[in-house]
């Protein structure tokens, strides 16, 4: 029971909310650097999914709305005919056996684009908001998914043409209010009762909210060196191109 009672608690709800806007991070330059399209939509099925998986403790209820959120989004999207009808049952089988039969031979690019590949990824997004509850409550193990966001907006930054400066800004900011947090709940986990209830939450936070302010303003408006001109790829491909028209070759 106490676990249940720290899952519901307002600051592992403040880090589950933290945890959903990391990850709305990894959703938000699919629109960009992909062909990926209804990225709002998306968006709004994985904060279901995260609000799902905080608030229900029941593992069939959590199954039943988030699968029947799924297919209300396929069939928004792409079903014929009313919700559920036989057109659309037959529609789904169809498409399933189909994409189904190619990857059981390896066949990947015969997968059908629209729906095969959408309900794939609405798929990841129910399991992403598992895991990521699991780690950020049950395990308390925050650390790990903001370095990876991090890394992934920093690959994205360099190497591509989306621009995650103020992305990177958001990360350190929710990134830093939630490791404070997780901290305040690893406390309450290993008994440090009497000294935390010294302290309300707002006494906890605000320090964590002023540090953030105080380095954010420094990284924002401290002297920094000039941007490139563009993702380092796209340089080095140029400079390799110049070089072999001038004649100029490598010797292996």
């Amino acid at each position: 029971m106490r676990i249940a009672k720290e899952k519901k608690s307002i600051p592992s709800f403040f880090i589950m909310t933290a945890g959903f806007l990391l990850f709305w991070e990894w959703l938000r330059p699919l629109g960009q650097v992909t062909d990926t399209g209804h990225i709002p939509l998306l968006v709004l099925y994985a904060a279901l999914c995260f609000l799902v998986s905080f608030f229900i403790q029941n593992g069939l209820w959590k199954f039943i709305i988030k699968g029947l959120s799924l297919l209300f989004i396929l069939d928004y999207l792409f079903l014929p005919g009313i919700f559920l009808s036989s057109e659309s049952i037959q529609f789904i089988s169809q498409e399933l056996s189909y994409n189904l039969s190619a990857v059981w031979d390896s066949q990947w690019y015969l997968m059908t684009p629209p729906f095969f590949r959408s309900l794939l990824f609405l798929m990841v997004l129910w399991l992403m908001s598992y895991l990521l509850h699991y780690w950020f409550l049950v395990a308390n193990k925050f650390f790990l998914f903001v370095v990876l966001t991090i890394m992934y907006l920093a690959v994205l930054d360099t190497f591509t043409s989306y621009e995650a400066e103020i992305a990177i800004v958001r990360t350190f900011a929710i990134s830093f209010i939630a490791l404070g947090l997780s901290r305040f709940m690893k406390f309450r986990e290993q008994g440090v009762e009497v000294e935390i209830q010294k302290y309300s939450i707002l006494k906890w936070i605000i320090p964590i909210i002023g540090g953030v302010l105080v380095t954010a303003s420094i990284g924002i408006f401290a002297p920094k060196l000039a941007p490139h001109n563009g993702p380092i790829l796209f340089r080095l491909f140029k400079v390799k191109r110049i070089m072999w028209d001038s004649g100029i070759r490598f010797k292996r």
